[in-house]
């Protein structure tokens, strides 16, 4: 027991930092009390919500979701999640609620598709983090996110083509669906052109 005390109670202070630090950061953008994470989480596969009714949610909150949407694709898991998640699959007698990154990433996507052209404005933000972000898994999401967007994010039509040839295998497939998704629905993007 007391073993399980010992493992336990770092975990429990990281968790709780956590919380505290949260609980003074301002807090993220909602539609009838319910934050953005939570509207995101409904559109989860497995969730049970209505994803019309987070799609809604979305699509009021709007403009005021890109700050905290480029902050999730940009997500990362510190070395304490790496621990708790590894804690987490270790036992089961004890879950501390974390997300993974990839899943916060994800979340992030479908917000992205969600908002489709309303989410033009935060195009050049985007091609920013694809042409300077290290991360490939993150180039990765924010290709996706792009294309999710659909034609609205045609000004990232050169930098989506330049992560056509990234290193990574995934960066080039969000890349070339994104290209896709762009020029598919975009009148002015001429056929068989992906690139200005």
């Amino acid at each position: 027991m007391n073993r399980c005390i010992k493992l336990c109670l770092p975990v429990f202070l990281i968790v709780g930092a956590t919380v505290a630090i949260r609980f003074f950061i301002p807090g993220e953008p909602a539609h009838q009390g319910k934050p953005l994470s939570a509207w995101l989480a409904d559109l989860d596969l497995e969730s049970s919500h209505s994803t019309d009714t987070a799609v809604y949610a979305l699509r009021a909150i709007g403009t005021n979701s890109f700050p905290w949407l480029t902050q999730m694709l940009r997500a990362k898991d510190p070395v304490w999640k790496q621990a708790v998640l590894s804690f987490n699959t270790r036992q089961s007698f004890l879950r501390i609620p974390v997300t993974p990154a990839s899943v916060v990433q994800n979340r992030a996507i479908q917000g992205y598709i969600a908002l489709g052209n309303v989410a033009k404005d935060n195009v050049p933000a985007l091609i920013q983090i694809l042409d300077s972000e290290p991360s490939p898994q993150i180039r990765s999401c924010v290709a996706a996110a792009l294309g999710g967007i659909g034609p609205e994010a045609k000004a990232a039509i050169p930098a989506l083509s330049r992560a056509t040839a990234d290193k990574s295998a995934e960066v080039r497939k969000n890349a070339f669906w994104a290209l896709a998704s762009i020029h598919r629905w975009s009148p002015d993007v001429p056929e068989g052109r992906f690139s200005n």
